[in-house]
């Protein structure tokens, strides 16, 4: 008989790897997409094209393009191995092997696509009720936009758009307790450093009960963009190719991603398997390249970005904004995501907050984020009575025509802003007004998109509201002069 049961998904689009969380009767889990030796959890998020027996050609996604890259044929083909990256590049394209020119929000969407395909199949042709997208804290909203515009081209209704260490305090069995309970009064705090292939990302978040109502808050997140990915090239760039000759680096660079995936594979191996030494032994063209690294040789690399310094000041600021201390309050730390191996960051986090972190578990650890929300997709479709308070990390900029910059810090990530003078510009057709975002006073601006104010009902605005809504989207309710609210508004995400 065939099931028809309800379910909702969450996809974790991650830099190097693709996972999904499937929410069923109550309970969430990683869901598998194929069938692989290894027996691991997750696809590899790697894109190709690969020819069929009537020389037309067609994308190869996942573990099936992972084993194209060790193929004979591999020299000769493209991979593309770090689209979500992309995504904040609208320039960016990719020409494959056959001719396909192709940008990333394309790739993306057939990534998708091939996800709910795999899904749906699974599931009888049944839909999902939900889906939650994932993204990095430091994602800007254009490249929010991107994704779901990716999703909704592959046929996906987003129903949500979290960051990813937000998701993953879903998926903690501490904090499932406290969803299920009935207590009157108890509260938690928790803190998730989520160490990806391409970010590094942070949430301090409280869970409170009271009179049966459970509220999740985020007090404060944040987040750097360094990873995974960028400490492997480090290890290849400094200190695999001048151990080497001139003729093997330059083989190194022919191999591109292939030589990358070798060296990166050892890494995760050297520090699950808790050994000093990484030994490695890369063949391609019928040549083969042997190269070694030390967990010594790492710490200097991270050190030499002064990645610990960035971690300690993310997290002391981030203490001081939600008025904690690592010392006097209770805060039950968790380290997550495929970096959490690696003994520089556990040692770290642990002299931080003066505690023992649980050991290390490949599938649990880069779990967290698809399983927490596939629970929050679950959350949604079943209507349950949990408040999910501020969700995004960012400054809102207003630019005028001055030049000047208008700065409203969304001190609550989420809630609505408090009411500011409204200034408009005008290009003869339209009214409208140019928005930003930001992480800091410091960082740089990055577009998100205008407000289109050309409606005459809003020629005495002076005032507005912004709201962050579930999807990701950002609305603005425009206030007139008696403090009337004269219509709500999308900010769009498109250059003007």
């Amino acid at each position: 008989m065939i099931s028809k049961e309800s379910y909702s998904i969450s996809i974790d689009f991650g830099t190097s790897n693709l996972k999904t969380g499937i929410y069923s009767r109550g309970k969430a889990k990683i869901q598998k997409l194929s069938k692989n030796i290894s027996g691991k959890q997750y696809e590899p998020n790697i894109i190709t094209r690969c020819r069929r027996k009537d020389g037309t050609y067609f994308y190869e996604i996942g573990d099936a393009a992972e084993r194209e890259l060790v193929s004979a044929d591999s020299a000769n083909m493209k991979f593309v191995f770090n689209v979500k990256k992309h995504l904040c590049d609208e320039s960016w394209s990719v020409v494959f092997h056959d001719g396909l020119k192709a940008d990333a929000v394309e790739l993306t969407s057939e990534i998708f696509s091939w996800v709910n395909q795999r899904i749906v199949t699974m599931k009888s042709g049944n839909k999902p009720e939900k889906t939650v997208i994932t993204v990095p804290v430091t994602y800007s909203e254009m490249q929010v936009s991107r994704l779901r515009r990716a999703a909704e081209d592959a046929g996906i209704v987003i129903d949500s758009v979290i960051s990813e260490p937000v998701a993953a305090v879903f998926a903690l069995d501490e904090c499932s307790e406290l969803f299920e309970s009935d207590a009157d009064d108890e509260e938690k705090y928790i803190f998730i450093l989520d160490i990806g292939g391409g970010t590094i990302d942070a949430a301090l978040i409280r869970i409170t009960v009271d009179n049966g109502e459970c509220c999740v808050s985020v007090l404060s997140s944040s987040g750097i963009k360094y990873g995974g990915s960028d400490l492997t090239n480090s290890i290849i760039n400094d200190v695999v190719v001048p151990s080497v000759s001139s003729s093997d680096a330059e083989l190194i660079s022919r191999m591109g991603y292939r030589f990358y995936h070798d060296v990166d594979t050892e890494k995760i191996r050297m520090y699950t398997d808790e050994e000093e030494t990484a030994e490695g032994c890369c063949v391609f063209e019928g040549q083969s390249i042997d190269y070694e690294f030390t967990d010594s040789q790492v710490c200097s690399i991270l050190d030499s970005k002064e990645i610990k310094t960035q971690i300690t000041d993310m997290i002391d600021d981030m203490l001081e904004e939600a008025d904690l201390d690592a010392d006097e309050d209770d805060i039950s730390v968790h380290f997550i995501g495929g970096g959490s191996c690696i003994t520089y960051f556990r040692s770290l986090l642990e002299n931080y907050f003066g505690t023992e972190l649980d050991e290390f578990d490949d599938d649990e650890s880069s779990g967290y984020v698809a399983v927490g929300a596939a629970f929050y997709a679950g959350i949604l479709a079943d209507n349950r009575d949990i408040v999910f308070e501020n969700r995004s990390a960012y400054q809102i900029v207003g630019e005028l025509d001055n030049g000047t910059v208008y700065l409203n810090r969304n001190a609550l990530y989420g809630n609505k802003t408090i009411k500011k003078p409204l200034f408009l510009s005008h290009d003869g057709s339209r009214t409208y007004m140019r928005f930003y975002q930001r992480f800091d006073n410091e960082s740089r601006k990055i577009y998100l998109g205008y407000l289109d104010l050309s409606d005459s009902k809003y020629e005495n605005a002076v005032l507005f509201d912004l709201m962050i809504l579930p999807d990701g989207r950002i609305e603005a309710e425009i206030y007139g002069q008696e403090n009337e609210s004269l219509g709500k508004e999308i900010i769009i995400s498109e250059e003007l």
